[in-house]
């Protein structure tokens, strides 16, 4: 017998993606997603390295250029300790031993 109780409401691709590009987040929000203190994340809104809308007086970040953007700062900086690690072990600072 099927326990229609424990099943999961299916949602399409396409009503994920609408639903991930409709969703803003606060400032303080996103900067808590980015694990950064909110003033450095103003810093990026204000830079332009963040794209936002202002609500009245209030900005708002779509979670899904958030996201974006969180992928790609993580990338860059997996990127830099890599090289930062050839570095150490081309000069014997690092011993990967």
């Amino acid at each position: 017998m099927l326990d229609l109780q424990k099943q999961k409401p299916v949602i399409s691709t396409r009503e994920q993606q609408k639903t991930l590009e409709q969703q803003k987040l606060t400032t303080q929000e996103a900067a808590d997603l980015l694990n950064v203190p909110e003033p450095y994340l103003l810093k990026l809104l204000e830079d332009g390295d963040l794209p936002f809308k202002l609500v009245g007086l209030h900005r708002r970040i779509n979670l899904e250029d958030l996201l974006k953007y969180k992928e790609k700062r993580d990338k860059k900086r997996h990127e830099l300790l890599t090289e930062l690690t050839q570095l150490s072990e081309e000069y014997g600072l690092y011993d990967c031993d």
